[in-house]
């Protein structure tokens, strides 16, 4: 009929309108969310301190490591020196059974204990991603231990932010207390 020829005739150029107004706005969104992405992956990767120094420094260090150590960044530790067998701990969460009291201890307490007690070969702190009481406590047990020697001082910088990771390493005979 006419009628309904006309009334499809009027629809067409609405329907066409309507299909680049949703395709003008899909893009439009699929930018939004390409823009948010790039944003958001850029503030990510400057968060990450560049391991590069640390790990030069580290190198001869973990070469002549033997036991456990200690870091903050375990786990770019463990990538990095694989080969090594040294095993990481971390800052975050630590189980000691302290050998002197047969104590399960855990946190602060398990850190001040295995250091007393020269459990780790290496400590790697850096007040990067750990509580800072837990990285006080921590740079505080090694440097009243005789036994832990600071053996250097790496510079780090994420963004805005920027510090020194602290490498100390357990001499044994070396005014150990």
């Amino acid at each position: 009929s006419i009628a309904g020829y006309g009334l499809a005739a009027l629809t067409r150029p609405a329907a066409g309108q309507a299909r680049r107004v949703v395709a003008g706005l899909a893009v439009a969104a699929l930018a939004a969310m390409g823009v948010t992405g790039a944003v958001a992956a850029t503030d990510h990767y400057d968060d990450w301190q560049n391991a590069t120094t640390l790990t030069a420094a580290l190198s001869p260090l973990v070469a002549r490591s033997h036991g456990p150590s200690l870091a903050e960044e375990p786990s770019v530790l463990a990538y990095y020196f694989r080969k090594s067998g040294v095993i990481w701990s971390s800052t975050f969460v630590f189980k000691y059974q302290d050998p002197a009291t047969g104590a399960l201890l855990t946190g602060i307490p398990a850190y001040a204990a295995a250091i007393r007690q020269h459990y780790f070969s290496l400590v790697v702190i850096g007040f990067t991603t750990t509580t800072v009481a837990a990285d006080r406590a921590i740079d505080q047990a090694v440097r009243q231990n005789r036994g832990y020697h600071l053996m250097a001082s790496v510079p780090w910088s994420s963004g805005p932010h920027s510090g020194h990771y602290l490498i100390w390493r357990y001499q044994p005979g070396n005014g150990s207390s």
